[in-house]
């Protein structure tokens, strides 16, 4: 399927791995972030975390090479994925199927790949039942053991073990088995020596069996995994040679066999580079325009699509037996050479060319090493466009730059742990290992400076803040970008640490909680020696004791909690925000689940959660606690600009 007939596609929201490589024990990360990046030291199995993804995309059997050594454990590769709507519609003739929330597929050494619903719809099984019981008296008959042969007994009794099961869809090889007895006790109720009694029990058998593949293949179960099979997205890798789009291109050297960025370009175009390329040779200049003008028709038409940003237009040229590759400028006045607009730009028309070429539809987009010989302020650049393009359903990479980490430190960043014995694990979160950017930068194996050289920051109370504070601010404010990052770990920094922590983010800033253990901390750091300009608690900006989660619209945060809660422990529960108080919010929900018997939702989830709901276009901000936020904006870009100016 090519580019401008894209379908929508399951979402998917989390991995499981065991026996792969150095994921001997099982690791499940959550992915629910539009863009996620796996970091961690050299060798530590970040590489292998994709190519373990990639084997969803075949029932070819798992490599020996790549199942874990020394352990009694079978390779599984686990994806999970959440219905929509548009799910749901495909499923909608199948009784049943509107309950389905999440769907699994499941890849094991042997290669093939399971499907599970959550729930399943329901299929009735007597009909099966039934067939049994029939089948086990006709074995008990004489016609069955006086006209019935050796191997055509030992199939229908073996029938008879097998209708036994439980499970909500006989496999179609069950099902063709049952075909050869069927045609069997056909000819059999035809013999004339047959008594009448005994054809009645073999007519009747024959008929009830032919029901039953009839009912089998319309099991409910078996229907919607198939159309759900046919939902899952791809796991396409986007490797070096492929984004590697360069600015000129010389015909007679690089044709035949172009470079692949190149090569699915032209394809994109509708170009023959071949052809091309005689043109330029024999000096044929109006052939050689009349194929340019076609190239940049088609790429014209394919980058004016709705899911396409409007100010990247690829426009070629020749000059000499060179091809230019050009970006037209939003204005349609000029042209720039390629290499001149951002590196994210770049990026994302090979991305583009590419997905055309592997007939992708909103795949799950694999990068290795996505920080390659790029500055850091290209890196900063790609991410922009990671973070805003709509082709690709998730984009998963891997690197070793600070420079090249979304833009919201506290979402999508999941670090590779190594462990003893060639091991390793996968964290989904990890701001609880200390304060400010430290425990990012263990993770990837940095110094400070890799941090303090461009970061301002913002620290804050712990996790939940890096995750969702800088959406809330730009909600409030209405700003597209922040002039700094947020960190966690202010809750926790004592007076002896308070020098490193200022040393290793460069520039900061300190937020805590409005509740009497923030305002209390507050006093511990200014008393220990820090600025009194430079921390500051909500109740500062509000004159109220609030706490994070008292920022949130209650009705969104409720919705946040049940959604963590129905997935993960009880699909019944259902909070609603009448149960929640104006502060202390979070003590409230934690006081209901206990109220419950429930595990109170783990907090850095649920917001994990909120900001995916407000990277949808959902307003999560509570509107009566926006002057709130930009108050606290305003105090922490002031603190930022004295240190600019």
């Amino acid at each position: 399927m090519l580019i401008g007939a894209w379908v929508v596609t399951m979402e998917l929201i989390g991995v499981e791995i065991r026996g792969f490589r150095r994921f001997g024990d099982p690791v499940n990360v959550r992915l629910l972030e539009g863009v996620i990046a796996i970091v961690g030291q050299n060798e530590a199995g970040k590489t292998s975390f994709l190519e373990a993804l990639e084997e969803l995309n075949s029932q070819d059997e798992v490599a020996k090479r790549d199942r874990t050594r020394r352990i009694d454990t079978e390779t599984e590769v686990k994806v999970r994925f959440e219905l929509d709507e548009d799910d749901w519609a495909d499923l909608q003739p199948i009784d049943g199927a509107e309950d389905i929330e999440q769907c699994t597929l499941s890849k094991k050494e042997r290669g093939e790949i399971v499907v599970n619903l959550e729930p399943a719809p329901s299929h009735d099984l007597e009909p099966r039942k039934n067939v049994r019981s029939r089948m086990k008296e006709f074995t008990e008959s004489d016609i069955f053991s006086d006209k019935i042969g050796g191997r055509m007994k030992s199939e229908i009794q073996s029938l008879v073990d097998i209708l036994d099961s439980d499970e909500d869809y006989l496999e179609s090889d069950i099902l063709a088995l049952m075909k050869g007895p069927i045609t069997h006790l056909e000819s059999l109720a035809q013999k004339s020596d047959t008594e009448e009694y005994d054809v009645k029990m073999v007519s009747d058998l024959k008929e009830d069996m032919e029901r039953l593949i009839e009912h089998e293949e319309q099991s409910s179960p078996e229907k919607a995994r198939r159309i759900l099979r046919q939902r899952r997205p791809g796991f396409i890798r986007f490797d070096e040679e492929c984004r590697d789009l360069k600015p000129i291109y010389d015909l007679k050297e690089e044709v035949p066999g172009p470079p692949k960025a190149l090569d699915n370009l032209a394809e994109l175009a509708d170009l023959d580079l071949e052809t091309l390329r005689d043109a330029v040779i024999e000096e044929n200049i109006a052939f050689r325009d009349d194929l340019l003008e076609s190239a940049n028709d088609a790429l014209n038409s394919k980058f004016s699509e709705a899911w396409v940003r409007s100010d990247v237009v690829p426009v070629l040229s020749v000059d000499g037996t060179v091809l230019h590759v050009n970006v037209r400028t939003p204005d349609d006045r000029n042209r720039a050479p390629i290499d001149q607009r951002s590196e994210g730009l770049r990026w994302f028309i090979a991305l583009v060319s590419f997905l055309n070429q592997k007939g992708a539809t909103q795949p799950v987009l694999l990068v290795d090493e996505a920080e390659s010989h790029l500055s850091y302020d290209a890196q900063a650049e790609l991410i922009e466009v990671l973070e805003t393009q709509d082709i690709a359903q998730k984009v998963i990479y891997t690197t070793h730059s600070a420079g090249c980490l979304p833009s919201d430190l506290g979402r999508g960043i999941r670090p590779v742990i190594t462990q003893e014995g060639e091991r390793s694990d996968i964290r989904n979160g990890f701001w609880m290992d200390g304060p400010g950017f430290k425990p990012i930068m263990g993770a990837m194996g940095l110094g400070p400076l890799a941090f303090s050289m461009t970061r301002n920051a913002l620290i804050a109370e712990g996790p939940s803040e890096t995750i969702l504070l800088p959406t809330l601010i730009r909600q409030a404010t209405g700003k597209s970008e922040l002039q700094y990052q947020v960190a966690p770990g202010a809750s926790n920094v004592g007076g002896a640490g308070l020098p490193e922590l200022l040393s290793e983010t460069g520039r900061s800033v300190i937020l805590l909680d409005g509740d009497d253990a923030g305002v209390k901390s507050k006093k511990t750091l200014t008393d220990t020696g820090a600025d009194p300009e430079k921390v500051r608690t909500y109740r500062d900006f509000g004159g109220e004791p609030l706490v994070f989660e008292d920022l949130i619209d209650p009705g969104i945060y409720t919705e946040a909690v049940n959604e963590e809660l129905n997935t993960w422990q009880n699909p019944d529960s259902d909070l609603v925000s009448s149960d929640l108080p104006d502060m202390n919010r979070v003590g409230a929900v934690e006081q209901w689940c206990n109220d419950q018997g429930l595990d109170s939702p783990v907090k850095t989830n649920v917001c994990q959660r909120l900001a995916e709901k407000a990277s949808q276009g959902e307003q999560v901000v509570d509107s009566d606690k926006t002057q709130v936020l930009i108050e606290l904006n305003d105090w922490a870009e002031e603190h930022f600009v004295l240190f600019t100016n």
